[in-house]
């Protein structure tokens, strides 16, 4: 699910989560069909629950027909930008993940994004994994933490 070319070191000066779901549901990923419908169904999650999960990191998700194979996001900002409702509820790190959602009774990825959300929050409850996201200067620096997590 994690791949080097999906981890992002951002230059952009974003200042809404509705931007930052836009310009990261817009990269250039050939796992996503339409790009659009994807951030419809991210900012139609979104809104149903904020997904800021403290520690400065947003984690947007949507289980959609609109992704191809399943993904994770990584990027990072170089300044603050306002994801929660609440005072103090900035990011400048966010996993974007997609799933796909089959209409055809093929439950395949039924559970998938809980599973992966479930194993990057245990992974973002250790300060060394953070401050190693942190720290890193390099994709491949991102992607070796990345690598490390696995389903308990």
């Amino acid at each position: 699910m994690f791949e080097k070319e999906l981890i992002v070191f951002s230059e952009e000066k974003l200042k809404t989560k509705e931007e930052v779901i836009h310009y990261l549901t817009h990269l250039d990923n050939e796992k996503v069909t339409d790009m659009d419908g994807f951030e419809k169904d991210v900012r139609e999650r979104e809104e149903t629950f904020s997904t800021y999960i403290g520690y400065d990191i947003g984690m947007p998700h949507a289980k959609t027909s609109y992704v191809r194979e399943p993904f994770v996001i990584y990027a990072r900002f170089k300044e603050k930008i306002r994801w929660g409702d609440d005072e103090g509820e900035d990011i400048d790190q966010v996993f974007l993940l997609g799933v796909p959602h089959t209409e055809n009774g093929d439950d395949t990825f039924a559970n998938l994004h809980l599973k992966v959300l479930a194993m990057l929050s245990r992974s973002l409850m250790r300060d060394e994994f953070r401050e190693g996201l942190s720290r890193a200067e390099t994709n491949d620096e991102v992607y070796e933490l990345l690598s490390q997590i696995k389903e308990d």
